[in-house]
């Protein structure tokens, strides 16, 4: 557990530096990191007021559509689901949101699960923590009424980060070791009850890190709570195997074969598979490529990170107006990976590639290596109308953007 002092400075960027302030990163993956839960408390409720509000998750509720199916109700461990509480028929849309605050009017939590897709906000940070964590994020929120309980007692079969952003919440927590995945877990319920448990209160401002596994319970102190829950999925080494394996086994048909005929009944043929079965391990060994799984590894996590695309429709609208002067920045560092092939070079961008001559190289990896830039002060040996062509086509494929940001203010004389 940590104590942030009130006038601790935090870091301006909304990345996981700035999520668990004033630890070190470094530390924090080190010693916690799938290890054990970890809390940061802080003296400075306003903390999280940029990510999420009550006032403004209440502005989300009534002014957006909320028959989605990412709308649950909770209580007492029990779900259900939005469209069985909502009334049927033309008054469906209009009834629904009466509906859930009738709930949480009765004790009920409000759930809505991937708030990060609605929020400019929680998407940036998911992004950060995305590149960092080299894992896929989504947010959830949970609005829980006055000394009530919405899950009971469970674990999650993810990491979470849990951001208090109104009132409190006191939490219980089993520490132990990560547990397995959910179909190979004890129910709750198995536990000893004589295990130790870890008691504390969330309040406004707090950050909890709670690694997959670790079975807790959480229940609302006296005024509602709302809180933020960063569910953190990482690609795991089984799922990095498996689909190695998966596709070694699709090329290579030795691993088709059945086993013989009479194995279960004959030992000499028991033998034989045995045999045979050495020779594909050995094989198995020498057709896994570290090399190739971990860049297939890498990809599938880029795949599954969404586009930073705001802006893109005035970029496309602005096209035939930028000059040499336009100030022009790359959409994101992490996502802007570049990679000669011969005579070719690729720009990944996400789930997709942007193939170009190899000798725009250079130009590429510049573009990517500063925040900012201008066509003019971009060292190349292309014309005007070259550099123009080529902005124009990375505006057009998202790759790059218009920086529409304020310049900084000239420093005082």
């Amino acid at each position: 557990m940590i104590d942030e002092l009130e006038t601790s400075a935090s870091p301006a960027t909304h990345d996981l530096a700035w999520l668990i302030h004033p630890v070190p990163v470094e530390m924090f993956l080190r010693e916690h990191w799938e290890r054990r839960h970890f809390l940061v408390r802080r003296q400075r409720p306003e903390y999280f007021d940029e990510l999420m509000t009550l006032a403004r998750f209440d502005a989300l509720l009534t002014t957006t559509s909320v028959t989605s199916s990412q709308v649950r109700v909770v209580r007492d461990g029990r779900v259900v689901a939005l469209d069985q509480i909502v009334p049927t028929g033309w008054r469906a849309r209009a009834g629904a949101l009466e509906a859930l605050l009738e709930h949480y009017r009765g004790g009920a939590s409000i759930v809505v699960q991937g708030l990060d897709e609605r929020d400019r906000a929680l998407q940036r940070l998911c992004q950060a923590l995305a590149t960092e964590l080299s894992a896929s994020l989504q947010v959830n929120v949970y609005l829980t009424p006055a000394g009530a309980r919405g899950l009971g007692e469970h674990y999650d079969t993810h990491d979470v980060f849990v951001v208090q952003v109104e009132g409190a919440k006191r939490w219980r927590v089993r520490p132990g070791p990560i547990a397995l995945p959910c179909e190979h877990q004890p129910p709750c319920g198995a536990l000893a009850a004589s295990e130790p448990i870890d008691e504390f209160v969330l309040r406004r401002g707090d950050v909890l890190y709670v690694p997959r596994g670790l079975v807790h319970e959480v229940i609302a102190e006296d005024g509602p709570s709302l809180h933020l829950t960063i569910g953190v999925h990482p690609l795991t080494w089984a799922h990095l195997i498996r689909a190695a394996v998966d596709d070694l086994f699709a090329r290579d048909a030795r691993f088709r074969e059945g086993l013989p005929p009479g194995f279960t009944r004959a030992p000499a043929t028991r033998e034989r598979a045995a045999a045979r079965l050495d020779e594909l391990l050995v094989a198995l060994g020498e057709g896994l490529d570290r090399g190739v799984m971990l860049e297939d590894a890498a990809e599938a996590v880029l795949r599954a990170r969404p586009p930073t695309l705001d802006g893109h429709l005035l970029d496309l609208r602005d096209l035939d107006a930028i000059t040499l002067d336009t100030r022009l920045r790359r959409r994101d560092r992490s996502a802007w990976q570049v990679h000669r092939d011969g005579e070719r070079v690729r720009l990944r961008l996400f789930s997709r590639q942007i193939e170009m001559p190899g000798w725009l190289e250079d130009e590429l990896r510049f573009m990517g290596a500063v925040d900012g830039f201008t066509l003019a002060e971009m060292p190349t040996e292309l014309d005007e109308a070259g550099r123009l062509v080529l902005a124009r086509q990375l505006l057009t494929e998202g790759a790059l953007t218009i920086d529409r940001r304020p310049l900084p203010s000239a420093a005082p004389a």
